[in-house]
């Protein structure tokens, strides 16, 4: 079950907890339930990551390590950019190791196209991790969904 239907599931679940607990003469006390098992279950929806990713900076990528600093959301799984994020593939290339660095710790862009910096979210070690998993990343400009680079 992916994490996105695993909430999708708790919050019908907590809503239909709350209705039952509101219609029926519950006590005061109880009418907390619903929203103690949902926070419980979403914690339980936190996935664990596929064996067989063991790079640390994919794990990071993907939002294993931190759900906070994931990149994929915006740049898609397999850094081929995505509805809110430039394709990552042959990054280096573009604009180079150090300018990557510097969006990833401090952000680029504006208003709704900003990207958020990672700079004491991520640690020095987990940015460079994360750094060496994009160079990994096959430069393929046909598979890109955004070519809008001002993330």
């Amino acid at each position: 079950m992916s994490n996105s239907s695993c909430v999708f599931e708790l919050r019908i679940t907590y809503y239909a907890l709350r209705i039952t607990f509101y219609t029926l003469s519950i006590p005061q006390s109880m009418k907390a339930l619903p929203a103690i098992i949902f926070c419980v279950g979403v914690l339980a929806c936190s996935p664990s990551p596929p064996p067989d990713i063991t790079d640390p900076g994919q794990l990071i990528y993907l939002g294993y390590a931190d759900k906070y600093a994931q990149c994929s959301r915006c740049h898609g799984q397999e850094g081929q950019g995505g509805m809110f994020g430039p394709s990552l593939r042959g990054a280096m290339k573009r604009i180079g190791v150090d300018s990557v660095r510097q969006v990833i710790r401090f952000g680029r862009g504006a208003g709704d196209n900003r990207m958020e910096g990672f700079e004491g979210k991520l640690s020095s070690l987990q940015i460079e991790q994360v750094i060496s998993f994009i160079s990994t990343l096959a430069d393929s400009s046909t598979d890109s969904t955004n070519t809008n680079d001002s993330n």
